[in-house]
């Protein structure tokens, strides 16, 4: 390439030139910094001496100049040039450059430490700050700092973090054309957030106690204070620190709190001077500083009877025995009595966040309850409804309604002087049941003594049997709760809860709510002997099985109806398959795809589509109720693992050995006789503990 040039420009670049002596090129650098001689060719008939004057002054009368020549320069061109035919490459012109700015220095490193510096990271000595990570762990909001074997460096506010060293600029420097080149400005370090630089600009000063961190030459501070993200908690974070440590005081994080805007009212004074006394740099913990004011709900109305509703079985006495004569079985009032008082609800409490953002707050909800047969209210000035009897009798309590109604007693046995009793009322029986007579109620039954063998009873509401139940073919149906003193070799399913006071001998029981048995009295007390005990939540005795190893089952499954249920979603979801694969196939589909559908409706005859689409029609809803059925399978499955996860079998004396213990699936069948124990199931496992042993899963 050559250059044209004149004495008003000179451009960098390739210049040729031929003289007397040979031919030759000029190489001006891009930065006017260095010249460069090619000689390409020496004239051999050219017999006068040559000299790099000669060429010098012929190039400067061609409009070129080459500003600063040293010395040296000359001297190393003259010696190369009087060389007889010598060719080659010789610097000829050489500027001089400008100075580099001086270089940061941490000053809060020990002088005698090997400090090497990366992108997003520093070694001291054998000892690595890795600021990226550290700017990342510190930068996520978190309840509690997770485990790391981080480093920071901590400094205090208007602590020096780093110092420039002179010169601030490099010495100007000047190109071979005679300009001035310029130093470039000093640009090592630039700061940033909580960073600041004094002092004509050499010392770096950071603003606020925190963590160094330095990426791609940009310093800044990390804040140790911590905001979650809804605004309620602040919390100061203490990353391991490198040495030499630094301690906050109560001004660095209070100063903090107040820049971020945390309000002073929840700022937490005595959890600050803890950190500031009690933390110990070498590890890295949280504490929380200021937490804001949860919102409190207002409280719901609520009912509260006069009487105790809670049904036992009797007094428990001091020696864990149950006195039969302190009964409360049923909940009687007289005439005029008070039954009930109904609690108006309360507003509830408005929170507020850090910064003073007040939290919404959902007031109680007001609960309706209405005064049925023989009951009567009264509203008062706080806010109360009371409800009063107008007649004696039993307090009935459902679906929001308050009513006393009328006990239908029978004297005596159900025998053959009343027949098999059916009725749609209270029944309250002062002796027991027969062999095979049966008892069907609506309401709540009171047996006053115990049901023999063959008898059938079928309660909607809830059965209190003062005696036994006893015989292999005597058959208990309860959708309430059940309370009795014992159950030997019968069948009983009871939907709400069971109560036996004494044991529970080669039965088979099944409940959809917990099993409670004891602690009783004698040999037999609080014992679960022989047979099937099945509950689909809790199940509490003194003892299972018995110390002649007398085969005893203890299992703990889903709700029938649940399963059942279930099962029936399983058989929806497979009828739905087979009818979706039929309509696919008579519609010649292979997938259900939009564009599919539309380009065979498209290829229908005209007198077949209205047919096509009703057809298409059912498809669609088929794929719809397909859809719902898993959904509906998917959420009962989540539900009865729930169920599963929150039952359990207590022991509170003795396990003996060949009780097996079914919960689910899974099952623990030991041989061994344990003390007391408790049987729980999780993560799909029969889990053990006693007050000796660790968990055992099986």
């Amino acid at each position: 390439m050559e250059n044209e040039t004149d004495q008003n420009e000179i451009t960098a670049g390739l210049c040729s030139y031929e003289a007397e002596w040979g031919s030759v090129t000029v190489e001006i650098s891009e930065d006017f910094m260095t010249v460069q001689l090619n000689v390409l060719e020496r004239n051999s008939a050219f017999g006068g001496d040559f000299s790099i004057a000669d060429l010098i002054s012929h190039l400067q009368n061609s409009g070129i100049v080459f500003g600063v020549l040293t010395d040296d320069l000359l001297a190393q061109s003259e010696a190369l040039l009087a060389v007889s035919g010598w060719t080659g490459k010789l610097i000829i012109a050489q500027g001089r450059p400008a100075g580099q700015p001086g270089e940061a220095t941490f000053s809060l490193f020990a002088d005698d430490m090997d400090i090497r510096l990366a992108t997003d990271s520093c070694q001291v000595g054998e000892q690595t700050l890795h600021f990226q990570v550290l700017h990342n762990y510190v930068s996520k909001p978190m309840d509690s700092p997770e485990e790391t074997d981080l480093l920071a460096k901590a400094v205090k506010s208007g602590e020096t973090i780093a110092t420039r060293q002179e010169p601030l600029r490099g010495r100007a420097g000047r190109d071979v054309l005679g300009r001035t080149v310029d130093a470039p400005p000093f640009s090592w370090l630039l700061a940033e957030e909580n960073v600041i630089i004094s002092n004509n600009r050499q010392i770096f000063e950071a603003t606020i106690f925190g963590y160094l961190v330095v990426i791609e030459r940009h310093l800044s501070i990390l804040s140790p204070l911590q905001l979650s993200v809804d605004g309620m908690t602040a919390s100061w974070l203490n990353v391991s620190q490198l040495l030499p440590y630094r301690i906050p005081d109560t001004v660095d994080i209070t100063s903090q709190l107040e820049k971020a805007g945390v309000k002073s009212g929840v700022v937490d004074a005595e959890a600050i001077a803890s950190v500031c006394s009690t933390m110990d740099p070498a590890t890295t913990c949280s504490y929380v500083v200021a937490r804001g004011q949860e919102a409190e709900n207002g409280q719901d109305s609520y009912l509260e009877f006069s009487v105790s509703r809670e049904k036992r079985a009797g007094e428990k006495r001091e020696d864990g025995s149950i006195d039969l004569r302190e009964l409360n079985l049923v909940q009687t009032v007289d005439e005029s009595g008070l039954i009930a008082i109904l609690h108006p609800a309360t507003p509830g409490v408005p929170g507020f966040t850090l910064f003073d953002e007040e939290l919404p707050v959902e007031p109680g909800q007001e609960l309706k309850i209405e005064a049925k047969e023989n009951v009567r209210l009264e509203e008062k000035e706080n806010g109360e409804v009371h409800f009063f009897s107008e007649a004696a009798g039993l307090i009935k309590y459902q679906d929001g309604k308050i009513s006393v109604e009328a006990v239908y007693k029978v004297s005596g046995d159900v025998d053959f002087h009343t027949g098999n009793l059916d009725v749609d009322c209270i029944l309250e029986v002062s002796g027991g049941v027969c062999a095979d007579f049966s008892v069907t109620a609506s309401k709540d039954v009171i047996i006053g003594a115990s049901i023999e063998h063959g008898a059938k009873i079928f309660v909607q509401g809830d059965l209190t049997v003062k005696g036994g139940i006893i015989g292999e073919t005597t058959e208990i149906t309860v959708l309430g709760n059940l309370d009795a003193q014992f159950v030997q070799a019968a069948k009983v399913v009871v939907k709400g809860k069971l109560t036996v006071a004494q044991y529970i001998y080669y039965a088979t029981v099944r409940s959809v709510d917990s099993i409670n048995v004891g602690p009783g009295s004698g040999e037999r007390g609080g014992s679960i002997v022989g047979g099937t005990v099945c509950s689909s939540s809790d199940i509490t005795a003194s003892s299972c099985g018995s110390p002649s190893n007398v085969p005893t089952n203890i299992v703990i499954e889903p709700p029938p109806h649940l399963l059942a249920k279930l099962l029936r979603l399983k058989k929806a979801a497979a009828k739905h398959d087979a009818a979706i694969i039929k309509i696919m196939r008579t519609l010649n589909l292979s997938t259900i795809n939009s564009a599919e559908v539309k380009a065979l409706l498209a290829a229908q005859p005209p007198e077949q589509r209205e047919l096509f689409v009703k057809i298409l029609m059912q498809l669609n809803a088929m794929v719809k109720s397909q859809k719902k059925a898993v959904q509906e399978r998917q959420a009962l499955t989540n539900t009865l693992k729930k169920k599963m996860s929150q039952v359990r079998f207590q022991v509170n004396k003795t396990y003996y050995g060949n009780t097996l213990v079914r919960m689910g699936k899974r099952e623990f069948h030991e041989k061994n006789d344990r003390g007391p124990t408790t049987f729980t199931y999780r993560k799909s496992r029969v889990h053990v503990e006693s007050n000796v042993a660790d968990s055992e899963g099986f």
